[in-house]
């Protein structure tokens, strides 16, 4: 079953076809290539304006002041780990959360060798919370070894420590 258009519907139609055959070819490339370049330009132009308010954002006051505690804490963090972590140390990790072990593996992630099997390390490190003097904002690393069978626990040195 097949639909016919009303007369004008069709007539209309028609008068379009032939005013559109009547337009030069290269009018139409022109436009078309118009469109495409005013289209590029406002997608660099929302591009770069975007690209400097991120910028403005990434170097605000605020932000680099969080920066430079995060690089504060995890360098006090790796010293104190490098103080307790030998050349030849496997480290065993037992974090009982997420965000410990998180932080733990970058602080040692780069350098130190972790297993995941206790009975192969030679050390389990530990982050743990205590207040006072010699911790990374609060936090400080912690090596428990196996001595002759006494568990020694020895906690981490940094220069920066508060």
């Amino acid at each position: 079953m097949s639909t016919k258009l009303p007369r004008p519907v069709r007539r209309a139609l028609r008068r379009t076809v032939r005013r559109v055959r009547q337009v030069p070819s290269w009018l139409g490339v022109g436009i078309a290539s118009a469109a495409i370049a005013l289209g590029g330009g406002a997608a660099l132009l929302s591009t770069g304006l975007h690209a400097d308010a991120s910028e403005n954002a990434a170097t605000s006051s605020r932000h680099v002041e969080e920066a430079e505690y995060n690089n504060a804490y995890y360098a006090c963090l790796s010293q104190q780990a490098h103080s307790l972590i030998g050349p030849r140390s496997v480290v065993f990790l037992p974090h009982p959360s997420l965000d410990e072990w998180a932080i733990v593996i970058k602080v040692i992630g780069g350098w130190a060798h972790v297993t995941l099997d206790s009975h192969r390390a030679t050390l389990a490190l530990v982050l743990g919370h205590w207040s006072g003097r010699g911790t990374c904002d609060g936090d400080v690393l912690v090596a428990v070894v196996d001595h002759d069978g006494h568990t020694v626990f020895e906690r981490g040195r940094s220069k920066g420590a508060s």
